[in-house]
């Protein structure tokens, strides 16, 4: 990864601070400015990034127009001049990502601490910034000058920032998989590496899983688990196939329950949940992870209607117990107390007797830990013909009441806990019409729209209200088992086109192994023991926008080419949401392998796009399907080259290659030849191929 630097726009540079300052989102195309000065770090090339500051347009330290802070992050395009230290230099800068509004010192305590912690030396927004110097490194080998740390911290301050840099650098998109450790771990060795580059990264999550499952006894391979893991971030809903008892439902159930919190704090804050003063009784209306709405039910004022940000909740908890103060101290008295440090307005703290009581509850809370439950195993049903059997129903005979399901209590506690993974489970999929019982969540995983629940203004299921409308949130990870037999139903492409579809089977040594030691995987040994490392990477980076690694962009783009007018050719082609679910796919595939920038690494990736998104689709008459399975053969066994630097170039090599695809009249072989480029997806078409042999008919989920 490229190096980065830290530059102050200063009082040479009003024009491009109040250019910059008129911008409150990141730019549509690149913004350019130069920056002039002396003392140029040696260190700084073309192609480092650069987080921008506004200074100071004086040394009195008069005020300016406006904030001093950390506004924007680029690129070095170019540096002239020198060639000394201390001559003259133009540093040229291109910006794509640019801050809603400048984030100080003061911003990163309040909305990150620990990570603030771990980047609070890095040059002009560090504790101790008394250098002056226009540009200055960030020396990433330092424990307090975290680069990741500082990334981390501003996301917390503006989400926005993750999302943007993400997408104008995807090179960057591994420091959002940071998570601050307790500055405590370093205590002992203030200087120690590994603290400071903080706790795991997505690219330990398979060898974690894998070691941890293999204590319950769990067997897993690397393959599979990895496979597993870039499927549920490429795509959160994810099918899995193959064989009765092969572990399917085990595993998921397994991956959930690890990466899954053990535990949680009770959320005092519940709708229905009542606070009483000596004057005045207050029930919670709504509540979501950003805000309370609260309900005064009488006292002198009458009835009012209040919101508070549960952020102001926690400076008040957090200032009581630093402070000992004990609930007899009247609520005017800590707002007092509070106001003046605070990082929110007066206007906020105005709800003074109900932050009292909910401060006091919130700390409460904090002392009695609840099991977390964040995931569900549902059995699905034969005779599931409707939604109701995943998101309940109005009940018909009480105006006021909704009858709700274990599915939809899973969904809304993933949406009041956004940082935290959640899994639904659907054991035995298809022994029902899917269309008929999950359309709807299948609709809204593409649209993002609202999943709709009923008509009335209000309903509750035990005292909790239901919304007549929900949305599905993005925490919420879907998968569903599958087995193949005479009382199950075949999946429609749609439905398939939605999913990776993964392959669950055993081999003779798996099974050898297991009879060595027959043990049954005791789950609860693993409850808990991923979250802290991975939960919230894995949501942050299932939400976040990726693209294919640049050591693979042409041959990825030459051979979803190649495969899509392979199968154009029989009507089977795939649209943009498989492109961009494969792309995505082929992204964690890298990460989460750590492979090196060689691209050595794309044909096992592509393999899994072929089995997991090209073939599951496939069925047919032994004269549909027949020609077509010929034609995929010789594309996953036999080497060949597409890939050009010159469009015309790579079009021709697609022609050739598809020209001898068709010359090619070789049946699919009893084996998988030495060397052919996607041997996982050839392995599957000699099952279907087999399977189309003997019965004239053939799908993906029977071979």
């Amino acid at each position: 990864m490229s190096n980065f630097a830290i530059i102050r726009l200063g009082k040479d540079s009003v024009a491009d601070i109040r250019a910059l300052d008129a911008l409150h989102s990141s730019p549509a195309a690149p913004i350019n400015l130069s920056v002039n000065c002396k003392q140029v770090p040696t260190e700084l090339v073309v192609g480092d990034y650069v987080f921008l500051c506004f200074g100071s347009d004086n040394s009195q330290g008069a005020p300016t127009d406006w904030v001093r802070g950390v506004r924007a992050l680029g690129k070095v395009v170019s540096k002239t001049g020198g060639p000394g230290y201390n001559d003259p230099w133009n540093v040229a800068i291109e910006i794509d990502v640019v801050l809603p509004q400048s984030v100080v010192r003061r911003d990163l305590l309040a909305r990150a601490p620990t990570a603030y912690y771990w980047c609070s030396g890095v040059p002009i927004i560090g504790i101790e910034a008394n250098s002056q110097q226009t540009v200055q490194m960030i020396k990433r080998d330092e424990p307090d000058q975290n680069v990741a740390a500082l990334a981390y911290a501003l996301a917390a301050h503006s989400p926005v920032f993750q999302t943007d840099t993400s997408k104008a650098y995807p090179d960057l998109a591994d420091l959002f998989a940071y998570s601050p450790p307790s500055p405590e771990t370093a205590l002992g060795d203030v200087g120690s590496t590994n603290a400071a580059r903080g706790s795991k990264t997505l690219a330990d999550l398979v060898a974690r899983f894998r070691a941890d499952a293999g204590k319950c006894p769990l067997r897993t391979e690397d393959g599979s688990t990895r496979r597993f893991a870039c499927s549920l971030l490429s795509k959160r809903f994810l099918i899995a196939t193959g064989l009765a008892g092969s572990g399917k439902t085990k595993m998921a159930q397994a991956f959930a329950r690890w990466i899954t919190p053990r535990s949680e704090i009770a959320d005092p804050f519940v709708p229905g949940a009542k606070f009483a003063s000596d004057r005045v009784a207050y029930v919670v209306k709504k509540a979501d992870s950003v805000a309370v709405e609260f309900w005064n039910e009488g006292g002198d004022e009458g009835p009012t209607k209040n919101m508070v940000p549960r952020e102001v909740i926690a400076e008040w908890a957090n200032y009581i117990q630093s402070n000992g103060i004990s609930e007899d101290v009247s609520a005017q008295a800590i707002s007092d107390a509070i106001e003046p440090s605070s990082q929110f307005s007066a206007y906020l703290h105005r709800f003074r007797p109900f932050l009292k009581l909910a401060a006091f509850a919130l700390l409460k809370a904090g002392t009695a830990a609840v099991p977390a439950k964040c995931y569900e195993i549902i059995a699905v049903g034969a005779d599931w013909t409707g939604i109701e059997n995943i998101l309940g129903y109005p009940n018909g005979l009480k105006d006021s009441e909704y009858i709700t399901k274990p599915a939809l209590d899973l969904l809304l506690h993933a949406k009041a806990r956004p940082d935290e993974p959640h899994f639904l489970i659907l054991d035995e999929m298809n022994l029902s019409h899917v269309e008929r019982y999950f359309a709807d969540i299948l609709s809204v995983i593409e649209s993002e729209e609202k999943i709709h629940l009923h008509r009335d203004k209000e309903r509750k299921a035990s005292g909790k209200e239901i919304a007549p409308e929900v949305e599905l949130p993005k925490n919420l990870f879907v998968i569903g088992t599958v087995n193949v037999d005479e009382t199950t139903y075949m999946f429609s492409p749609k439905v398939l086109d939605r999913a990776n579809v993964i392959e669950f089977r055993m081999v003779a040594r798996e099974l050898e192994s297991f009879l060595g030691d027959p043990a049954k995987p005791v789950l609860s040994t693993i409850d808990g023991n991923g979250y802290a490392d991975f939960g919230k990477h894995f949501v942050d980076a299932a939400k976040s926008p990726v693209t294919v690694p640049t050591d693979a962009k042409g041959i990825y783009d030459a051979e979803m080419l190649l495969f899509f007018k392979a199968l154009q050719a029989h009507g089977v082609e795939f649209g943009y949401r498989v492109a961009h679910e494969a792309a995505r796919f082929i992204h964690f595939y890298k990460r989460l392998g750590d492979c090196p920038d060689d691209g050595m690494w794309f044909s096992a990736a592509f393999d899994c796009v072929v089995v997991q998104k090209f073939l599951p689709k496939l069925h047919g008459s032994r004269a549909k399907l027949g020609p077509l399975l010929k034609a995929l053969w010789f594309l996953c066994v036999t080497p060949h080259k597409v890939e050009a630097a010159a469009k015309e170039d790579r079009d021709k090599l697609i022609a050739a290659t598809l020209q001898a695809t068709a010359e090619s009249k070789a049946d699919p072989g009893k084996d998988v030849p030495d060397g052919a480029p996607y041997p996982v997806s050839a392995e599957k078409i000699i099952r279907m191929w087999r399977l189309l042999k003997d019965n004239g008919f053939a799908s993906f989920a029977e071979a």
